[in-house]
């Protein structure tokens, strides 16, 4: 079995500090996340694998400051913005907001990383 990076950590952290929204997306699958908002989770906090947080048992069991320092060894030391503005144009539906594009996004990056 591989051991991935756990992707679903930076998405979930990244809803906690996005700057679109005033209320909690954590547990809405179907809530994307800002991509900004999620690199900066990478940089600051850095990455976890798989077998460090299981999202199918029990809660992470050991200390804050344990799980912080395993996430700070893979984390990204800057990232650079490639276009001024937004452009998702993979399969872009000129009738969805924003928003909608985002979350549509995510899940294509989420399926991706997992090929």
């Amino acid at each position: 079995m591989k051991n991935y990076l756990l992707d679903r950590f930076v998405w979930m952290a990244s809803k906690e500090i996005d700057d679109l929204r005033e209320q909690s997306t954590s547990f809405i699958r179907c809530a994307g996340s800002n991509i900004k908002s999620a690199l900066k989770v990478a940089r600051k906090y850095g990455v976890v694998k798989e077998d460090e947080l299981r999202f199918g048992g029990p809660l992470y069991e050991k200390s804050q400051d344990t799980f912080y320092a395993e996430a700070a060894k893979l984390r990204i030391s800057s990232y650079h913005n490639l276009k001024k503005k937004f452009d998702y144009s993979f399969d872009h539906n000129h009738n969805q907001t924003p928003q909608q594009d985002l979350a549509q996004f995510s899940l294509d990056l989420h399926r991706w990383l997992h090929q």
